[in-house]
């Protein structure tokens, strides 16, 4: 659950990496993130690719893994790499993605797979993105930090920038 508030922190919500971890308002703050945006794109025509922040990667890690990894654990390395890929594209500034990072060791996430004790292959997980459903035919897209509060949804990367961000967490 961490995992996903701190991804509505990155969407919408800085204020809310203040409040890591127990604060009484975490969850009900967290979770207007996600009705605002639902309400605001009912229809996933737009916006609402947002929430998929961390999700494309982190699936493919998360079925590599065999479900090894935790739904969190996932989300968690998917948000560090697609941060990564926001500062690879000069979208992001780089400490961008230190304050992600910071934000997941703080509740006891993993942002490197070492972190995990599990070895995955780079390749199985790419292979298994395919599966995601946030595809222009069969383009991947990637919902993208600019900074906190503020996303770029719908990016198309490039298959050897991916590798690399899935290469960057081992």
């Amino acid at each position: 659950g961490l995992a996903e508030v701190i991804k509505h922190a990155v969407i919408a919500d800085p204020g809310l990496l203040d409040l890591l971890p127990t604060h009484p308002n975490l969850v009900a703050r967290a979770a207007a993130v996600k009705i605002g945006v639902v309400q605001r794109d009912p229809y996933e025509n737009g916006e609402r690719a947002n929430l998929n922040f961390g999700h494309t990667i982190g699936h493919g890690l998360e079925a590599a893994s065999a479900f090894a990894l935790r739904h969190g654990e996932a989300v968690s390395l998917g948000m560090i790499a697609a941060a990564w890929l926001a500062v690879q594209l000069g979208i992001a500034p780089p400490e961008l993605q230190t304050q992600i990072g910071q934000a997941l060791q703080r509740v006891g996430l993993p942002t490197h797979l070492r972190d995990t004790g599990l070895q995955l292959d780079i390749e199985q997980v790419r292979a298994l993105m395919q599966n995601d459903k946030k595809k222009v035919g069969k383009q991947l897209t990637f919902a993208l930090p600019e900074r906190l509060g503020n996303m770029r949804f719908g990016v198309a990367i490039p298959d050897d920038l991916i590798l690399a961000a899935i290469q960057q967490l081992l």
